[in-house]
């Protein structure tokens, strides 16, 4: 239905909050338009905006090939290693933080459920290094996001705030080192950034 008509998702009118659905499963589900509430800066509308950002906010994005022709084969598994080195101006405080940082894939429902891990914490704050490898297996790259948080925790372990995030489409991902900056709650960006450095090798 979605290769001949234009569909819009929006939220329902009954509801009385404005907190955001997972915008993945529409698009996924070939939807063009998914209307979100911008007011809500959470982690939905960060993935939502990254799908544009990655295409010179240009107000549009072309969909993958496999929702767009069924001819296409949908055999995009790939194994994506992430090594977490070190992050940067994470604190502006001088007190020692407990800081660590957490990688999730949204996508696909089989790789949501098994892509959830995080790095160990540490006790330098500002910044810390990390220095620790988190693999990653998906089954439908071109219809997956990572979203990157990094966090500080509170009452061993009992409370956790989230300090910066970013997300990007796993189609977006370029291997080697590079320098990943952060944005806050509001979506804006922050002095503060992570180090990473990435492979990426296709699965038969």
């Amino acid at each position: 239905m979605t290769k001949r008509r234009l569909i819009r998702i929006y939220p329902g009118g009954e509801r009385q909050f404005s907190s955001n659905y997972n915008p993945v499963s529409a698009l996924n589900a070939g939807c063009q338009l998914v209307a979100l509430n911008v007011q809500t800066k959470d982690s939905h509308l960060a993935v939502y905006d990254s799908l544009f950002r990655e295409n010179g906010n240009t107000d549009f994005v072309l969909k993958p090939a496999t929702l767009l022709n069924s001819e296409v084969p949908a055999n995009n598994k790939k194994r994506i290693s992430i090594k977490v080195i070190k992050g940067k101006n994470l604190t502006t405080s001088k007190k020692l933080i407990d800081t660590y940082v957490s990688l999730r894939i949204e996508g696909v429902k089989d790789d949501v459920k098994k892509n959830n891990t995080k790095t160990a914490v540490t006790a330098d704050g500002k910044n810390p290094e990390w220095n620790q490898t988190l693999q990653f297996d998906v089954t439908r790259s071109e219809l997956d996001f990572l979203v990157i948080k990094v966090k500080e925790t509170h009452y061993m372990g009992l409370k956790n705030d989230t300090i910066g995030t970013h997300a990007i489409p796993i189609a977006n991902l370029t291997e080697g080192l590079q320098t990943v900056p952060l944005e806050d709650n509001f979506l804006r960006k922050i002095n503060a950034s992570v180090q990473l450095e990435i492979s990426i090798k296709d699965l038969i």
